[in-house]
């Protein structure tokens, strides 16, 4: 395969790159002939692509792809699992406990996926040419082949189960490790000689550290959506939204962005599904109308990011206990939908309440399958809906972080909706929408301060209140 044209012009610096990796014992470089005698079938040359990094390096790419198929055949035993947002808010909420400022420290290892060994008898797959006659062979793992980022996770998960087990375990401090990246967390009185610590047993064994890369304090950036990113993401999904077209191939591209920031927006995660489908099913080359169910989910995604709701609170949750009860009921030509603010196990028949009747004028994405009962869970869940808008408490709580409350309805499949915020149908979805949104908000106008709000809707089973079956029933 011949190398990519980010290459072109660049053959020389990548010559000594490649000499200065051959010293270290990562490379060597045969003659063609002898390549292919001792690989035969197996010598995969890979075309090579550079990126050119903030110290005027480059990093080079093996495309384990196109053309030779390493990667479609390299099949890893088991998935690789990164720290998300929620570990790192887990962490904070546990070190809050502790009443302590915590510190940070942060390290890269250089060349993270070089440092993993690859048999001989696959040192065929990663060959390599930047000139006739002479075939670069890699020893180690390579930028580009899939394999590389999953042998080098085995080899930092046993380096890090191995420095717990070389410390005390009464030691307060959490360890990450995303890709190549470390972040040790530590709280405490001994705080500064546990990071200590734990950065001497990593070097200890070896571990190869970017020390210009190195960093920590009170207050610094692993994991989540930088000002940039976040104004990147909003200015594509603007520009998508737009348009009356789309090049499914573009639209794929920015999907990517989104899915790494659903990390953060965890609720936007499910609602993200739609987008993936089209683009799967629809020809990657193919410049086609933006469907509504994707303005939909990109117009959501828009206010997320401009209300800045990634950032999120580290406090512990505050449980605020059964907070209402809800309930729905579909005719022919209108719906009614009630709600009872049933706190402190407040009984339906003397607690406050509200009845609405919705005509198919009002609202006639409820009927449009001909009946009202025929749409009964979004009925029930836009109940749930304005449940949370009258009834959310509203005194202000300087020392919570989130708010859980606990809902009650009689529709099972909207307790499985809410708890996993997984749906797309219609008319679910866009309610599912407006209760994160509006359960957002409120909760900013009511705390002060919340970013973050869950919810559990909770099935009643045989036992729906004779009070409110007869309310609902007589409207």
């Amino acid at each position: 395969m011949a190398n990519y044209q980010s290459t072109a012009g660049i053959e020389q610096t990548l010559a000594e790159q490649f000499k200065e990796e051959e010293s270290l014992g990562m490379m060597f470089n045969i003659p063609d002939e002898e390549a292919e005698e001792r690989w035969g079938d197996e010598l995969r040359i890979v075309a090579q692509g550079a990126i050119k990094k903030k110290d005027d390096s480059f990093r080079i790419v093996h495309d384990g792809t196109h053309g030779v198929n390493v990667n479609p055949e390299a099949k890893p035993r088991d998935q690789v699992r990164m720290p998300t947002a929620g570990d790192m808010r887990a962490q904070f909420e546990c070190l809050a406990d502790r009443g302590d400022v915590n510190f940070a420290l942060e390290a890269d290892v250089a060349k993270a996926h070089r440092r993993c060994l690859v048999r001989e008898a696959d040192w065929g797959l990663q060959c390599c040419r930047l000139s006739k006659r002479r075939t670069w062979v890699n020893r180690v793992g390579t930028f580009g082949v899939s394999s590389a980022g999953y042998h080098w996770s085995r080899l930092a998960g046993g380096v890090a189960r191995l420095v717990w087990s070389l410390s005390e375990w009464n030691h307060w401090i959490f360890q990450l490790i995303y890709a190549d990246d470390l972040r040790w967390t530590a709280s405490g009185p001994n705080k500064f000689w546990d990071l200590l610590l734990f950065l001497y047993l990593w070097v200890l064994v070896g571990t190869p550290f970017s020390w210009a890369k190195t960093r920590g304090g009170i207050a610094c950036d692993y994991i989540g959506i930088s000002e940039g990113r976040a104004q990147w993401m909003m200015k594509w999904i603007k520009e998508i939204i737009a348009g009356k077209h789309v090049l499914v191939r573009h639209l794929r591209e920015g999907l990517g962005r989104l899915g790494f920031a659903s990390g953060v927006l965890e609720w936007s995660k499910p609602f993200l599904a739609p987008l993936y489908s089209w683009t799967a099913a629809a020809p990657q080359g193919a410049f086609l109308p933006v469907p509504p169910v994707i303005k939909l989910t990109l117009g959501w995604m828009l206010e997320q990011l401009e209300t800045k709701n990634w950032m999120t609170s580290c406090r512990r949750k505050k449980d605020l206990g059964t907070i209402f009860k809800a309930d729905a009921k579909g005719e022919t030509d209108y719906v009614v939908l009630e709600g009872w603010e049933c706190r402190n196990s407040c009984p339906t028949e003397s607690a406050r309440w509200y009845s609405v009747r919705v005509t198919k004028v009002m609202a006639p994405w409820l009927f449009e399958k001909g009946h009202g009962s025929r749409t009964i869970a979004a009925s029930e869940l836009l109940a749930s809906l304005f449940c949370i808008l009258a009834f959310l408490p509203g005194e202000p709580d300087s020392l919570a972080g989130e708010l859980v409350l606990t809902g009650v309805t009689d529709n099972q499949g909207n307790t499985f909706i809410v708890n996993m915020m997984l749906t797309t149908k219609w008319p679910v979805a866009p309610i599912c929408y407006e209760q994160i949104m509006d359960a957002s908000l409120v909760l900013k106008r009511y705390l002060q301060l919340g970013e973050a709000f869950y919810q559990d809707l909770v099935e009643i089973k045989n036992e729906r209140a004779t009070a409110r079956t007869a309310a609902t029933n007589s409207s």
